[in-house]
């Protein structure tokens, strides 16, 4: 996992920093908000049926999804207002959880890209072991779709399970079909039970890419170790929860320079001191 989007944010609070220390931070200008970005375009995919999760690209292959499975067939499911509360607590509770696993052991998950590209097997080893062991938090809560099912209506839950097993049979098919391609032997149902296993992967990860790129994470990551007091730190999380419920995902670069410069005001000197060198050190 690379480091450049922290840098980034650093760079933001760096700008911030000067606002702050001109006691601009209650008068921010009021840029125009862009509009968000669009999603990523990912493979193209062909007609393939909308009310499936099974796609297929133009040349053939199965479109494997980014999203978990479990998320993405939600999104296929016309749920009603109170039901659609109880799966959006448990996403929310979920990436929570992860998101702060994640910022608790940066240091740790950061290693992950170099660490793959050495190719040291006892290395990589030793490395999953330390992930799983601090992941654990979630990976006790079990799969996601067990969480999401209890939760939908018999004949929602039911049209549930249809798109999950018609997805990972799908999957299955595809990964025996390359493994044959390649010489290799794959029965469909070890393909199934490995894309199963790997869809934990995804929620991690997809909680990593949301965690690096929200100012939750930039504030916490700068401040850690920061010895910040009681009365710092919920003034602090005020701030970013508020910042959140104001800007709703949409957030312009004043706003962002408003909160970091906010932040960094209530630090004192010598944990200013401290942020800007660590800054400089990303």
């Amino acid at each position: 996992m690379a480091r450049k989007l922290p840098l980034a944010i650093g760079i933001v609070l760096l700008q911030a920093a000067s606002l702050a220390r001109a006691q601009n931070a209650d008068n921010p200008d009021d840029a125009t908000r862009p509009q968000p970005q669009a999603a990523l375009a990912g493979p193209a995919v062909d007609g393939s049926d909308p009310e499936s999760l099974v796609a297929y690209e133009y040349g053939g292959g199965l479109h494997e999804l980014d999203l978990p499975p479990a998320e993405a067939a939600l999104e296929l499911l016309q749920l009603d207002p109170d039901t659609s509360d109880r799966v959006a607590q448990v996403l929310t509770e979920r990436a929570m959880l992860a998101e702060q696993l994640i910022i608790d052991n940066f240091d740790l998950v950061s290693q992950g890209d170099a660490i793959k590209a050495s190719g040291n097997k006892i290395e990589q080893g030793v490395f999953f072991l330390s992930v799983i062991r601090v992941l654990n938090p979630l990976l006790e809560r079990g799969p996601l779709e067990d969480e999401i099912r209890p939760l939908l209506p018999a004949d929602q839950a039911a049209e549930f399970d249809r798109l999950l097993d018609a997805y990972w049979k799908a999957v299955g098919r595809s990964r025996a079909d390359q493994a044959r391609s390649r010489g290799e032997k794959l029965s469909v149902r070890k393909a199934v039970r490995e894309a199963r296993r790997d869809q934990i992967g995804k929620e991690i990860e997809l909680a990593a890419k949301r965690a690096i790129e929200s100012e939750r994470f930039a504030v916490e990551f700068l401040t850690k170790g920061l010895e910040l007091t009681e009365a710092q730190h919920s003034r602090i999380e005020r701030l970013v929860n508020d910042f959140v419920a104001r800007t709703m995902g949409e957030a312009g670069q004043s706003d962002k320079e408003r909160l970091f410069a906010e932040v960094f005001a209530y630090l004192n000197e010598h944990q200013q001191q401290l942020l800007m060198e660590r800054i400089k050190g990303l």
